[in-house]
């Protein structure tokens, strides 16, 4: 099995992971709950864009680096207009990406009406909602969508 197909396999296993786990975060309001589903979201994600890159790396679009910024910056630049991945799609992968790295760098984060705030060290301030997570799962799936018809077409 190619590389690409491993990540595109295992996004599709944390899209449905994701799934549940709004349901639960919805039902349950915890804190906890919201922010594993963030870290899930970021995964998948990554799983999304690695499937891409690799892809497009086998078919001899790009060349992959062992550098993530840079195979980031090659995402953005060549190989999300192959997948025809919009500039709010990006936005958002940008928010998604930016979001959960103040969480694994956060020293504070607590819970009020309803929203996760995430205090980084830079004294900046991240809300997450449930709808949020929702937003960003939404368009994960859709990325991966553009994947499926990509690769199967």
């Amino acid at each position: 099995m190619e590389f690409y197909q491993k990540n595109f396999i295992l996004a599709q296993e944390k899209i449905k992971k994701i799934e549940n786990l709004i349901v639960l975060s919805q039902v349950s309001k915890n804190k906890r709950l919201a922010l594993i589903t963030l870290e899930e979201i970021e995964k998948a994600l990554k799983h999304c864009i690695s499937s891409m890159l690799h892809y497009d790396y086998l078919l001899k679009r790009i060349k992959v680096s062992k550098d993530p910024i840079l195979n980031l910056k090659i995402f953005e630049s060549k190989s999300s207009k192959n997948y025809e991945i919009t500039n709010q799609e990006l936005r958002i992968i940008k928010e998604i990406l930016n979001t959960a790295k103040d969480h694994q760098q956060s020293p504070m984060e607590f819970v009020r009406n309803q929203e996760i705030i995430i205090l980084t060290d830079n004294h900046r301030i991240t809300k997450i909602s449930i709808q949020k997570l929702t937003n960003f799962a939404s368009t994960t799936k859709n990325i991966l969508n553009k994947i499926k018809i990509k690769i199967d077409g």
